[in-house]
């Protein structure tokens, strides 16, 4: 499952591809439900999680970048680059674009 995850991950990478994204994502969320488009019995590296986030960041799909995020923190993982970059991910996806936007969402205006 690793394989095809990351080809699906490296065709949104490197051509923008929105739907090998989306594909990715589905097969991402279906195997963390058990319900692996593939083969149940398979699973992934829990950094596809990350690298799914990164790149859904990158090309703004902000929800499925935070659902990717919430997937990997329900797990217990080793502290790897890939926490890290999870955090990162994590505090990239709610950084305020302005502080106008800082100002309404964390003074309750």
């Amino acid at each position: 499952m690793d394989l095809v995850i990351r080809q699906q991950l490296s065709a949104a990478q490197n051509h923008q591809d929105i739907q090998a994204l989306k594909k990715t994502y589905e097969l991402i969320k279906s195997a963390n439900q058990g319900k692996s488009a593939l083969d149940s019995s398979e699973s992934f590296s829990s950094d596809l999680y990350v690298l799914c986030a990164e790149q859904a960041l990158q090309l703004e799909y902000p929800e499925i970048s935070s659902d990717c995020l919430q997937m990997y923190f329900k797990g217990r993982h080793p502290v790897t680059q890939f926490m890290g970059r999870a955090y990162l991910c994590q505090g990239q996806l709610y950084t305020p674009l302005s502080t106008d936007n800082l100002v309404r969402k964390y003074c309750g205006f």
